[in-house]
């Protein structure tokens, strides 16, 4: 097998990934919507997902760090077709949440296995490819969605999505790449990890997962198109590859406590949200600012806490848990917040902003403490 054709379809895997994230996060809410769900009902589908997912790449990344990377990618490849099968056949809500719930398994194990493959191609260098591989597919996966949601329905677009993976997996079968062999855990020391960069870390999860939640319905609502819709969140990903990018060059330059100043800025996401209220005309600039400001998060996070060596499967599923708590709790508390103090459909992004207190909060008690985790 070529090593530069196996090399590139591992790059593409996150890209795969994430543009039928973007597909699915319009689709989905949009779905939901058809079939009558409110506010609260469209933000516990929106989190599900994220339930099982805040601690399974916790087993998943140990896992592919004893068994290796291809099982659990593999086994991603051929479930996630299941999953768009079942949101494709059922017109219950009820059904759609059970089989959310489940989705959160098997993106457990597809995203920790390939942040680990990927820094084991490379280390940095391979990190920011990564990264730059699945913010494409964030960009061009809602653009697509648009469009295929005007040609075939929400619904139907859940069947393209379930022939794209199949095809896919099979690929999958030819062209993973080798890997070495698998660590045993007990070679690798404890490493420290400034907690700083997991609440920058959470505050992406809350605000991305929450936003791309509710905001497909809000933009129907007010009566944009699908394909528009997929624009502005196509608009979202630009701008957060623009800051992957940068905060990936600039870390050669950025060290320690610049790093966690940048990062500590993250609580700014929870408040983005919140301009949509002003209008249509300003959501370019919402969807921009909300991209640069999550890129620049994530991007530091996840450079810092994989470019060491060693057990990356374990520190990888720290990391995506962390995501997966703030992707569970933010469009379930925007829901839940915006049904007790706000109406209208701009109640949960006005809802958002409140997090923001606590967050800036645990922010400055972590910085006076100078508290660090130890992970073994």
């Amino acid at each position: 097998m070529n090593k530069a054709a196996s090399s590139a379809f591992a790059f593409f895997l996150p890209f795969f990934g994430d543009f039928m994230l973007g597909i699915e996060f319009l689709a989905l809410p949009i779905r939901a919507y058809q079939l009558g769900a409110n506010s609260v009902e469209i933000g516990l589908l929106g989190g599900l997902s994220s339930a099982l997912y805040s601690f399974m790449p916790l087993f998943a990344g140990r896992l592919g760090d004893r068994v290796g990377k291809k099982l659990p990618i593999r086994a991603f490849l051929f479930g996630y077709p299941l999953i768009t099968l079942s949101y494709f056949i059922t017109r219950s809500l009820y059904v759609m949440m059970m089989v959310r719930l489940l989705e959160g398994i098997a993106w457990a194990f597809y995203w920790p296995s390939l942040e680990a493959l990927s820094a084991s191609l490379g280390g940095r260098k391979a990190i920011r490819t990564y990264n730059l591989s699945w913010s494409l597919g964030a960009l061009l996966g809602p653009v697509a969605g648009g469009l295929v949601i005007s040609a075939l329905s929400a619904k139907g677009t859940f069947l393209v999505m379930a022939e794209a993976t199949i095809a896919l997996a099979a690929a999958s079968l030819l062209l993973m790449p080798p890997e070495g062999q698998p660590q045993k855990e007990k070679e690798e020391p404890p490493m420290e990890i400034d907690p700083i960069y997991l609440v920058a870390v959470f505050a992406v999860g809350f605000s991305i997962t929450g936003f791309l939640s509710y905001f497909p319905v809000l933009a129907t609502r007010m009566g944009i198109s699908p394909p528009l819709i997929g624009a502005f969140e196509g608009n979202l990903s630009f701008w957060r590859i623009f800051a992957l990018f940068a905060t990936g060059s600039a870390l050669e330059r950025v060290e320690g406590r610049k790093r966690t100043l940048v990062v500590s800025s993250s609580a700014a996401v929870f408040l983005i949200p919140t301009a949509v209220a002003f209008g249509v005309p300003v959501w370019w600039v919402v969807t921009s600012l909300l991209g640069f400001i999550s890129g620049m998060g994530y991007g530091i996070s996840i450079h810092t806490i994989l470019e060491s060596a060693g057990a990356r499967g374990k520190r990888a599923g720290i990391f995506e848990s962390t995501l997966g708590i703030g992707s569970l709790l933010g469009p379930m508390a925007m829901g839940y917040v915006s049904s007790l103090l706000f109406s209208g459909p701009y109640g949960p992004f006005l809802a958002m902003g409140i997090s923001v207190i606590p967050l800036c909060a645990g922010i400055a008690i972590l910085k006076r403490s100078g508290t660090r985790l130890k992970i073994r």
